[in-house]
């Protein structure tokens, strides 16, 4: 741009194309405004869309052939375009990778809430043969006790039964005893 300044005459036209060429570069579109003095009046060569023509050309005036690019611009924006791929594709990989990124977090968490999940469910079933193992203690013994609970009571039954035996056996010898005294005295 200052070689172009230094080049151009008065009015400036390189520069002027130059600086069109930029502002379309990035999108914009140029627009040439005739009303303006190039020798240094409003100091603008563009307005805005709704001031002027959409295409940036005027019927009465005359369109200047556009100027070749030196081989320097033409490498230069090679470049350009070179930076621009190179930048989209590593935007693209970084997007990549953090997508991976994010599949490999979302893979772990995934691992980690079934890892607790089958911790938890491994407690219940622990939790559960701990109470059924309870359980089955309390019935082996209340079982245990019921059992004792029969032998008791028929060793009860026996100790009556023998103890009702031996007082009749004794109830027997006494009737015996005064029987025969009895029959003693009755001889005497």
């Amino acid at each position: 741009l200052d070689a172009a300044f230094k080049q151009d005459n008065e009015e400036f036209p390189t520069v002027i194309e130059l600086m069109h060429k930029e502002i379309s570069k990035s999108g914009a579109t140029p627009i040439t405004d005739n009303s303006v003095d190039l020798k240094g009046g409003s100091g603008a060569s563009t307005i805005s869309p709704e001031d002027s023509n959409e295409d940036g050309s005027d019927d009465d005036s005359p369109r200047k052939p556009p100027r070749e690019l030196t081989p320097e611009e033409i490498e230069a924006e090679r470049l350009r375009k070179l930076a621009e791929e190179a930048a989209e594709r590593e935007r693209a990989e970084k997007k990549a990778e953090e997508q991976r990124k994010k599949r490999e977090l979302q893979k772990k968490e995934e691992e980690k809430r079934q890892t607790e999940l089958r911790k938890l469910e491994k407690k219940e079933r622990e939790k559960l043969a701990k109470e059924k193992a309870k359980e089955e203690k309390k019935q082996e013994q209340a079982a245990k006790q019921v059992e004792e609970l029969k032998i008791k009571q028929q060793q009860q039954r026996e100790a009556q039964r023998e103890a009702a035996l031996q007082e009749e056996a004794e109830r027997k010898r006494l009737h015996e005893e005064q029987l025969i005294a009895r029959a003693f005295e009755t001889d005497r």
